[in-house]
């Protein structure tokens, strides 16, 4: 099941409970989704979401900090949406599962091994999962 799916599930979900916070803060991230895939003509990928939903979670984060500094019981609400927000970005690679990505990338494509090409491998088959800097850190530490 894709996270779309995923995601309209929840939505219909919590509107069938009746929880309209849930239904408040879903229906908004699915919207933008949609909003943004009307812009640029393409579909929604789980790359995207996984990308909106950490994107939510930094600025919700930050709010909630904001709030706590006035008001502890108020800060309870953003932290709540963040939740909703994790359950759209999948476990993230350590850094021994990215290396042993890469050091088997190195054995598989030999000659055509570059940066480029262990980006690109993990864009395809990690997107969302991985962190691009560790990434091209550890190349460089292999390669």
């Amino acid at each position: 099941m894709s996270l779309l799916d995923t995601l309209k599930a929840d939505l219909l979900n919590a509107r069938k409970l009746k929880s309209a916070g849930a239904v408040a803060v879903l229906s908004t991230f699915l919207g933008d989704l949609e909003t943004n895939s009307k812009k640029t003509g393409k579909p929604i990928e789980d790359d995207e979401i996984v990308a909106l939903a950490k994107n939510r979670v930094s600025t919700t984060k930050d709010m909630a900090e904001l709030i706590a500094k006035t008001d502890a019981a108020a800060a309870l609400v953003p932290q709540a949406e963040i939740l909703f927000y994790e359950r759209y970005i999948p476990p993230q690679l350590s850094d021994e599962d990215i290396r042993t990505q890469i050091a088997l990338l190195k054995v598989t494509v030999a000659a055509e091994f570059s940066l480029k090409k262990v980006q690109s491998y993990f864009k395809t088959h990690f997107a969302g999962r991985y962190d691009g800097k560790l990434v091209a850190s550890v190349f460089k530490t292999i390669n």
